[in-house]
């Protein structure tokens, strides 16, 4: 774990009784923020932080002699203060002198609370055996750290990513200051000259994402500016990931050999939990963008005074072979809800050149209709995406399913202002983009 780019918090009410705890940390480089200096409350952060995720908490802040309930309880009002509902995962480093009085206790009262978020690992720094030596308290942060934590891969994956930002800062920075075609005489004219530099080098960026002729004075410019940072950002954080984690070789061993115990295969649940993380967005923005995927009467309503249905709900599956698989089909068919998605070009969105959006329909099919799998098997054609795709919507798992066979475009003007159910991130869309081209483009072939 790379602390130097980890946010770190110490707690204590005595300076000096975390004297070698911060020797240690500013030997290494690693910044972090000191509270409760002298037990006074106001010297603590003015609103909970957000993204701490190591805090040395000494046990005892101002409360000697005081009862175990009263030094839990200033010890979970100064966490409240300090950490942010929404701060994500963290480790707390304890150090007391009797932990069989209070650890176990607070670990209790902690686990309790619904207003300080729960730490992933509590680590006990005894402070008799631990704090009173710079090499005791390295070591036993190097014996925690060991790459046998399995949250080390995530806490390693923040820094690197703090790592590859810098990088990416540093590098803007330098081709700035290698376009300055004027030597600077003074510092003053250099610092004009290299904000002068970035300037052009900022217009030259948002030409390169949007096209010179679609560039306006608004802050559309710096937002088209930043986009190709994208690229260079994941290729350093690919570099940094693949140079770290070898450290985590226990980690991998560990995961490998207990793949089929402790890693069973996803439920449908779960893999639709995973898709609205990684493959959709579900809280979209009413405007027109490449990866929208709307209800699709919401969108025949606003083009056809009828909103006339130009396909069936039938066309993604078989007819009914029995009375029961009729009965089933016709109950699947008042709960599939048919959707389109805009498979407009990245391009032409960026660039403004397109007259209409483009889309592709398909539906979204309750998973509890799947009649023993029947209908997911149907999906599977060379005309239908595959395979569908599970996510949630409306707090329920619906499978996703495009059909080749219907595409359009439709006018911008009438469907600006229609809010899309789900949006598509860009691996999903390039995915889908392909698929369809591919299928579009296929040779065939005429039989005699």
């Amino acid at each position: 774990m790379d602390l130097t780019q980890t946010k770190v918090v110490v707690v204590d009410d005595k300076r000096e009784a975390a004297q070698n705890l911060l020797k240690l940390l500013d030997r290494n480089g690693i910044a972090y923020n000191y509270y409760f200096e002298g037990g006074d409350m106001g010297n603590l952060p003015s609103a909970p932080m957000k993204n701490v995720r190591l805090i040395f908490l000494d046990f005892v802040l101002g409360t000697d002699g005081q009862t175990v309930k009263n030094k839990i309880a200033t010890l979970l009002g100064v966490l409240e203060n300090i950490i942010h509902k929404e701060n994500g995962p963290y480790i707390i480093a304890a150090w007391t002198i009797n932990n069989a009085e209070l650890l176990e206790p607070f670990k209790v009262a902690l686990f309790a609370s619904t207003d300080i978020p729960k730490p992933v690992m509590i680590i006990d720094m005894n402070k008799a055996a631990i704090m009173s030596s710079l090499r005791n308290i390295e070591r036993k942060i190097k014996s925690t750290f060991d790459g046998t934590n399995m949250f080390e891969i995530i806490f390693g994956w923040e820094s690197n990513g703090q790592a590859a930002l810098a990088d990416v800062v540093k590098m803007l920075s330098d081709i700035s200051v290698k376009n300055i075609s004027t030597p600077p005489l003074t510092l003053d004219q250099f610092s004009a000259s290299a904000k002068k530099a970035l300037e052009r080098n900022m217009y030259r960026f948002a030409v390169s994402a949007a096209g010179e002729k679609n560039l306006t004075s608004d802050t559309h410019i710096l937002i088209d500016a930043q986009t190709p940072f994208a690229g260079i950002f994941h290729d350093n954080l690919e570099g940094y990931i693949k140079s770290r984690t070898p450290e985590l070789q226990k980690l991998s061993k560990k995961i490998y050999r207990n793949r089929s115990k402790s890693v069973p295969k996803y439920t449908p649940a779960e893999r639709a939990q995973m898709n609205n993380y990684f493959l959709l967005e579900s809280s979209p923005e009413a405007s027109i963008k490449p990866g929208n995927i709307y209800k699709r009467d919401a969108i025949l309503s606003k083009i056809h005074k009828t909103g006339k249905v130009t396909f069936t709900k039938s066309d993604f599956y078989n007819k009914p072979s029995t009375p029961t698989r009729l009965a089933h089909t016709q109950e699947l068919n008042r709960r599939v809800i048919p959707v389109v998605m805009e498979v407009t070009p990245e391009c032409d969105y960026a660039q403004k050149k397109w007259k209409g959006a483009k889309f592709v329909s398909g539906i979204l099919y309750p998973e509890k209709y799947l009649d023993g799998g029947k209908t997911d098997d149907q999906m599977k054609s060379a005309d239908k995406i595959s395979p569908p795709i599970p996510l949630y919507y409306n707090n329920q798992v619906y499978f996703l399913v495009f059909h080749a066979g219907y595409q359009s475009v439709l006018p911008l003007t009438q469907i600006k202002t229609i809010k899309p159910i789900l949006r598509a991130r860009k691996d999903l869309l390039v995915d889908i983009q392909h698929w369809l081209a591919s299928h579009s483009s296929r040779p065939g072939k005429l039989e005699f």
